[in-house]
């Protein structure tokens, strides 16, 4: 996956990631792709 991070200040943090998965099976219908996107936002004091 890929990800950013930004400090606004030294008490204030916000962090984009993204990761994409795939899930491969033998059986049909039973793999699948996931995209999954997180956005944190963190405060310190």
């Amino acid at each position: 996956g890929v990800g950013a991070k930004y400090l606004f200040n030294r008490n204030f943090i916000a962090s984009l990631g993204y990761t994409y998965n795939v899930k491969e099976s033998t059986s049909s219908g039973s793999g699948y792709k996931q995209h999954t996107a997180l956005l944190t936002l963190r405060g310190q004091f």
